[in-house]
């Protein structure tokens, strides 16, 4: 869900009234051609969610890069 909001979980019995709903997260995200810069924000923002969420099981983070170097050495 992109954009929207989780609606509150109404309690069915008295001993569930008062806890709060628990979710867990799985984020898989694939992002093709980032430019460097972007890159880095995305990492700090995946800091920042772990260290928000504080019971962050792993964090792993595949970065290849899509550039051919003789074709960067070409160009310069």
């Amino acid at each position: 869900m992109v954009g929207g909001t989780l609606r509150s979980q109404t309690p069915h019995s008295a001993e569930a009234h008062g806890k709060t709903a628990k979710y867990n997260l799985e984020l898989t995200v694939k992002v093709r051609e980032l430019p460097g810069n972007e890159l880095t924000r995305i990492i700090e923002s995946m800091n920042r969610l772990a260290e928000i969420c504080g019971g962050v099981e792993s964090v792993h983070i595949k970065v290849e890069s899509v550039s051919d170097t003789q074709s960067v050495l070409r160009a310069a």
